[in-house]
């Protein structure tokens, strides 16, 4: 017998209020924003920012129309009253890509040298080309020495000699003087460092330097050991990464005592972490040490002067201390420059060679140009970065606003209906207007009082670091929050109350309910925050705008979550 038909009810689907063309439309505008916003946060900074003149000069130096520089730490001089840098040409820096150091950074790769006059800081170039790079230069008795893994290059005039001696080198330091030799301190596979001296074209072994061996054997990373020599001795600084630890003197064991006189620390490496935590005669210092960072330790006059880039991911301003009563005082100014690399040249006088090929002379606290032309000062070069990559994001975002507004002018009704009433929906662009005087509002005291905070307490006192600067910068940063959060509460209760926010009044649109209704301050708040995941903390405001442009009646996730709308204000009154 057959089966009655069972009752199907027909489905219907609401078709949305687009077409196939305002999708391919977005989608295309979508991607084209999006290549133009990464090239605003990631190219533009290493590029557009750079020297005006650095290509031209690069040139003339035999870089051809390379458009970065890295000064190789160790390699800057003073010799026959010039200023001299090791210089190696190559693509810009990746960002988010941390550079080699030490013998990582130059194995493989050639270098020149490039001398600036002390008087004009204007550059000129040498003809010495050296390949391998060495992985750094000295000034012994007025002759210039140059030291790699497998070759020791001696410079005289604009020759150089090179040398190979029978023992290969495997992680050596920076060459320093020793009592009126070349010299390096090289750690073989056993994580024991000995004091090397260049002598009659071979290298002598002199005795094994106590060093808190890491133990790490990466080919990747090494740990990097410094000396400094002065007059009444050396300085030995050491960084296995995190840490930056110094001391006085080599606590040198001479190579023809037995080999059980070794101290542990440099024969066991599995004691290493014990050893770094509390290193013998070992002092850790207030100078920052990353991974990749840069830095070095020079003699000034009678001073020993230490710089360090402590971020290497971006171009970051380089910090400045200065060893004075048995402590390291930071001596940064104000607006020191930015740079990847740098090379600190020491003497009576000291100079710093930044990697867009400028000479900036050392005056105590102060960072003095000395190259000429038309020289900006770190303060204005500071301000102009800013406001170009201000430009660059406000212009992103113009260009994002004026295109999703074009497209949903043409391609969707702007018709909101409830019940008998009929509204309109506010634009992108009116909405985004009013956006903008709101995050003014809200934003622009809490940065600003940061900026004057952090200027007087990190710049003014640099010595606050030593007196427990916790306690003020604690205070500011909850300072900050709450001028924040109490723009935010103001702005939510005139918008859930009255439905408008100062830039919503200039702009004549209002915030309702879905029902046309006033939203109420809790859902007025919780719009309000919403803002700031729509926009990806202020970073893009493609989600945001994407979510206007597909949802039926023009919401974004904080719309979507408070149950509201954004229409034209046709009364315009609270």
């Amino acid at each position: 017998m057959p089966q009655p038909p069972l009752n199907q009810e027909r489905i219907e689907f609401e078709a949305p209020p687009y077409g196939g063309n305002f999708i391919f439309q977005m989608v295309l505008m979508t991607f084209a924003a999006i290549a133009f916003q990464f090239a605003v946060n990631f190219l533009l900074p290493f590029g557009l920012w750079s020297n005006s003149s650095l290509s031209g000069q690069l040139a003339r130096a035999g870089f051809g129309n390379i458009t970065n520089v890295s000064v190789i730490p160790g390699g800057s001089f003073i010799w026959n009253d010039e200023v001299w840098a090791l210089v190696m040409a190559g693509p810009p820096p990746v960002p988010g890509i941390a550079p080699a150091r030490g013998a990582l950074a130059t194995r493989g790769t050639s270098s020149r040298l490039i001398a600036f006059d002390r008087q004009t800081g204007k550059m000129r170039e040498t003809n010495i080309t050296l390949s391998p790079t060495p992985l750094g230069m000295i000034v012994i008795n007025d002759q210039l020495w140059g030291v790699a893994e497998t070759v020791v290059y001696r410079i005289e005039g604009d020759q150089f000699i090179t040398r190979h001696p029978f023992r290969l080198l495997m992680n050596p330091t920076k060459p320093f003087n020793y009592e009126g030799r070349l010299a390096v301190i090289d750690r073989n596979r056993s994580d024991v460092f000995s004091l090397l001296t260049f002598q009659d074209g071979e290298w002598v072994d002199e005795g094994t330097v106590d060093v808190p061996a890491s133990g790490i054997l990466s080919p990747w990373y090494s740990p990097e050991l410094r000396v400094v020599s002065h007059p009444q001795g050396t300085l030995m600084f050491y960084s296995e990464g995190q840490t930056l630890l110094f001391r006085e003197g080599l606590n040198l064991i001479p190579a023809s005592e037995p080999a059980s006189a070794l101290r542990p620390d440099n024969s066991q490496p599995a004691n290493v972490m014990n050893q770094l935590k509390t290193p013998q005669d070992w002092i850790s210092t207030t100078i920052a040490a990353n991974w990749g960072n840069s830095w070095e330790v020079t003699l000034i006059g009678d001073e020993f002067w230490a710089h360090s880039n402590p971020t290497p991911y971006t171009s970051t301003a380089v910090q400045q201390y200065c060893y004075q009563r048995g402590s390291w005082q930071r001596t940064t100014p104000m607006h020191p420059p930015e740079m990847q690399s740098f090379g600190v040249v020491g003497g009576e006088s000291g100079y710093l060679v930044t990697d867009d090929l400028r000479l900036l002379s050392i005056d105590g606290s102060k960072f003095q140009q000395v190259t000429t032309g038309t020289p900006l000062s770190e303060r204005l070069r500071t301000v102009l970065k800013l406001f170009g990559m201000l430009f660059c994001y406000l212009l992103s975002v113009a260009m994002l606003v004026l295109g999703t507004t074009w497209l949903m002018k043409i391609h969707r009704r702007s018709d909101y209906l409830f019940g008998k009433r009929t509204m309109t929906q506010a634009s992108i662009l009116r909405r985004a207007v009013a956006r903008a005087i709101d995050l003014f509002i809200t934003v622009f005291p809490s940065v600003f009082w940061f900026s004057v905070m952090a200027s007087v307490h990190l710049n003014m006192n640099p010595q606050l670091a030593l007196m427990g600067i916790t306690n003020p910068v604690l205070i500011v940063l909850l300072s900050i929050i709450g001028m924040w959060i109490a723009g935010i509460l103001v702005l939510s209760f005139m918008e859930g109350i009255w439905g408008i926010t100062p830039g919503k009044w200039l702009c004549g649109i209002r915030t309702l309910r879905t029902t046309l209704r006033p939203c109420g301050v809790t859902r007025a708040f919780a719009r309000e925050l919403m803002v700031y995941v729509d926009s990806v903390f202020l970073m893009t405001w493609l989600p945001g705008v994407l979510l206007i442009a597909f949802t039926p009646h023009w919401q974004r996730l904080g719309d979507l979550t408070a149950d509201t709308v954004v229409v034209l204000d046709t009364t315009n009154t609270p």
